[in-house]
């Protein structure tokens, strides 16, 4: 009897460590994979900052060039305007000239 009960014993501390045994294994493997989410959220959150930062470099990029290209536009307007004016400024003064010299046509003929 006691045979059988140490026997049992044994038998209980064999199964009772193996499935101790399993269970520490199945926590490892569930650390693991933890730390493995883990590691992959890391790479994908720094894949999202060097993304992030690449569309920060290719925004303030193309904010230079909508910058550059708006003084290019000014200018070129500034240009026109200033063509313009002058082309106005040159027909107002030979209109002015004409009426002077019709005026003092007039003028002279009504002497």
């Amino acid at each position: 009897m006691k045979m059988k009960k140490l026997f049992a014993l044994i038998a209980g501390a064999l199964c009772l460590s193996f499935f101790i045994g399993i269970d520490m294994q199945a926590q490892a493997d569930f650390i693991n994979v933890l730390n493995n989410i883990s590691r992959t959220a890391e790479t994908v959150n720094s894949v999202n900052r060097a993304g992030r930062g690449t569309m920060s470099t290719i925004e303030s990029a193309q904010r230079f060039t909508d910058r550059q290209q708006d003084r290019k536009d000014e200018k070129r307007a500034q240009k026109e305007y200033n063509a313009n004016a002058e082309q106005e400024y040159y027909r107002t003064l030979q209109e002015t000239q004409a009426l002077r010299q019709q005026y003092r046509f007039n003028d002279y003929n009504n002497l």
